[in-house]
């Protein structure tokens, strides 16, 4: 019998497993989800065995040298696989780098299991009852959130300053009924069953990690979800609904104030402006780059102290006819910025509209359930994740798990799609991975 195992390393190794002879006393105790010491470059290390064949092409494979008392159960090494599969990753630099091994292999199936999407304002009235635990993208978000709770709820911690041993003791003692900390340590909490889990501002781009092919906190907090349950709360301007089973959501009415200007172009818009206001000199945010204009003094990021102004050109909350809740949740981010910030809303549009109507809109609802119903058919969803890499050559030799390809302007278009689930093969994706790994492999977000 041999082992595949992958290291337990900062190093992916091309998303390869090493092959290793299993000594006949360690078989009774080996399994997929097992931990061993194996000889690696010269070195004893832990891996992970991620899979068991009785054959090998390998000449005198080095044998396992011990057998670890650490063993993944099926739900375990399941998550730890989702995640890996999700991002592009290995399991072995995911328990190298994020997930504690500890912490997972003590996380059982709870009883409870929920999902919920809310705004600010019904965060502001939500009526505290158990333990909880609040996770934020930032030190910054950290001490806000600890000042607007101060009043509803008396919080036992909450990081000043991010580091490790700051959050050890916290966790280690139990003691604390009310924590906020940050989202790079989700992995370090054992979820219970007396506990709710706030995401808050969940929509923030800081969840993600971007050393490890921005894995995704929100993400990831999903799939736990999806396989060991929990109650978990996410506070947000909108639900993702790339990751969400259902739509359930309040928008808050604001009146945002917006100015609209109609035109055909954005050059006649601009003129508009000039005109109603000759004398004035607006510090403008915009995604969109102006000509030079004496009314104007562009800045390129939002938070720059002299911004007074943010002017959107076009905006659109949907692609290809369907709700796109990515580019409704920026949209709703960058107003509520702006409101927030006491900054002048001015939307530039070749037709007639009212951004508040619209949000506020019955149909929105009905907008949401079709981009479910979409995303559940073809992905991308929270168990089907979607890759898209584009060739200027057809491949030659096509993996049976790559899709296409399509004809472009360009070459060949190409997909991947993973649907995760219990007998998910694994070892055939990280392979596809491996074969491409010089290829630019997008991972999909939009329907």
């Amino acid at each position: 019998m041999f082992a595949d195992v992958e290291v337990v390393s900062n190093n992916t190794y091309g998303y390869k497993q090493f092959t290793y002879s299993i000594p006949h006393k360690f078989k009774p105790k080996l399994s997929i989800g097992s931990f061993v010491k194996v000889e690696f470059r010269n070195k004893i290390v832990d891996a992970l065995v991620v899979n068991l064949k009785s054959k090998t092409e390998i000449k005198n494979a080095k044998n396992i040298l011990k057998v670890s008392n650490l063993t993944l159960n099926n739900e375990q090494d399941l998550y730890c696989k989702y995640i890996a599969l999700s991002n592009r990753l290995n399991c072995g630099i995911l328990l190298h780098n994020i997930i504690d091994l500890d912490n997972l292999r003590r996380q059982n199936i709870l009883k409870t299991k929920s999902v919920t999407n809310i705004n600010f304002q019904e965060f502001n009235n939500f009526k505290f009852v158990n333990d909880n635990v609040f996770f934020v993208s930032s030190i910054k978000q950290a001490n806000e959130l600890s000042k607007n709770l101060k009043n509803k709820l008396k919080i036992d911690f909450y990081q000043k300053f991010g580091g490790k041993d700051e959050l050890i003791n916290v966790l280690n003692n139990k003691k604390y009924r009310n924590i906020i900390i940050l989202s790079n340590n989700f992995e370090k909490v054992i979820l219970n069953d007396h506990t709710n889990y706030f995401f808050y501002d969940s929509n923030s781009p800081s969840y993600k990690l971007p050393k490890l092919n921005n894995l995704s906190i929100v993400e990831s907090s999903y799939l736990k979800n999806h396989i060991f349950g929990g109650k978990f709360i996410y506070i947000n301007e909108f639900p993702n609904l790339e990751f969400n089973d259902f739509y359930q959501f309040n928008i808050e009415e604001i009146d945002y104030g917006i100015e609209y200007y109609f035109s055909n172009n954005l050059k006649d818009n601009l003129e508009l402006l000039n005109h109603k206001y000759p004398n004035k000199v607006f510090k403008v945010y915009s995604k969109e780059s102006f000509a030079e204009n004496k009314n104007i003094s562009q800045h390129d990021d939002i938070n720059n102290k002299e911004v007074n102004t943010v002017i959107i050109n076009n905006p659109t909350i949907s692609s290809k006819g369907l709700l796109n809740s990515y580019k409704l949740i920026s949209l709703l981010r960058t107003l509520n910025f702006c409101i927030k910030n006491n900054l002048k809303i001015i939307i530039f549009n070749n037709k007639k509209l009212n951004i508040e109507s619209s949000l506020n809109s019955l149909s929105l609802t009905k907008w949401a359930n079709k981009e479910l119903e979409t995303r559940l058919k073809y992905g991308p969803n929270k168990l089907l994740k979607v890759f898209q890499f584009e060739l200027q050559q057809k491949l030659e030799d096509s993996d049976e798990l790559v899709l296409g390809p399509i004809k472009t302007e360009s070459g060949f278009k190409y997909e991947v799609q993973i649907k995760l689930s219990k007998d998910v093969n694994y070892i055939k994706f990280i392979n596809l991975f491996k074969s491409l790994n010089k290829i630019d492999l997008t991972r999909v977000r939009y329907i």
